[in-house]
């Protein structure tokens, strides 16, 4: 069977204006994007990103029916103002932890005895990152632009694109005269109704079937929540066309924060070069313009 990820949609259009982004014109099995950039960005650069990134996703949205789906690499909370940003907006973002995982690999090895040993003598160096997993945070609250205002432009950001599920999406609207009552006038009643019900969410259990079925055998495994790809622009080229056919079973696009990529990913199933475009067109008609220094 041929792999639709294993041919390009279109050729790349040289007439486009894509930048800051860049096509990588050789990638034949999607659309794939770099911004350079150094984290933590600059806040003139972050400002554009923001205001780039609420555009896309409304242009995705309309034009492809795609919603976004945002999560937060574990690992970034090592910074205290990300730590701070992230504890003063738990309540509102509801963040719950999963798993991101690079394509072929497993959960580290918990320490050994030996290792134990080493570090208590001195004779080796404990880095915690030896022996944790790149676990990540899904904002159940549907706020993605309130999101990327928080935590865009440190490192560990993840947007994914995704089609809509009507099981997580059509919550029951409560009556207007309960909410009226002193206690549920107190709390969000229908946001946490929204809230529970994005855990019926297809994509979760999806991931897991796509991602992570190498940990099976792990304890942890079913008390995973979800398992979604941890990518950087090597694996687009590198993996097998199988490999690259999942990623876009789970979203049709998404946007990763790369460090060893020095920059942002944008990878989508089909063709964006006429949406990129007509985005940064509507961003320097609006007056801004890509900030260069």
């Amino acid at each position: 069977m041929n792999s639709a990820a294993g041919r390009r949609l279109s050729p790349a259009n040289q007439n486009v204006d894509l930048l800051p982004w860049r096509r990588a014109e050789s990638m034949t099995r999607c659309s794939l994007y770099w911004m350079p950039a150094a984290f933590p960005l600059r806040e003139a650069s972050r400002q554009w990103l923001r205001a780039f990134l609420d555009r896309l996703e409304k242009r995705m949205q309309e034009q492809f029916g795609l919603r976004v789906e945002t999560f937060l690499n574990s690992k970034t909370l090592a910074r205290d103002d990300v730590r701070t940003a992230f504890m003063r907006s738990a309540r509102e973002f509801s963040p719950l932890i999963g798993l991101s995982l690079r394509p072929g690999a497993v959960l580290p090895p918990l320490p050994t005895e030996d290792d134990i040993a080493q570090f208590r003598d001195g004779s080796k160096k404990y880095d915690p990152g030896d022996f944790v997993g790149d676990y990540c945070y899904w904002f159940i609250d549907k706020s993605a632009a309130r999101q990327r205002e928080a935590f865009l432009g440190y490192g560990g950001l993840t947007s994914l694109y995704i089609k809509q599920d009507s099981r997580a999406e059509n919550a029951p609207n409560i009556p207007k005269g309960f909410l009226k009552h002193p206690v549920a006038s107190k709390f969000d009643v229908q946001g946490m109704l929204k809230r529970a019900h994005s855990l019926q969410d297809g994509f979760l259990e999806l991931s897991k079937e796509l991602f992570g079925w190498r940990l099976k055998q792990e304890p942890q495994y079913a008390g995973l929540l979800f398992v979604i790809p941890l990518l950087c622009s090597r694996d687009f080229f590198i993996q097998p066309d199988a490999e690259c056919d999942k990623w876009f079973q789970l979203f049709e696009a998404c946007v990763f924060e790369s460090v060893e990529d020095k920059g942002f990913l944008l990878a989508a199933k089909n063709d964006l070069d006429e949406d990129l475009a007509a985005v940064i067109n509507e961003m320097k008609s609006a007056g801004l313009p890509y900030p260069e220094n």
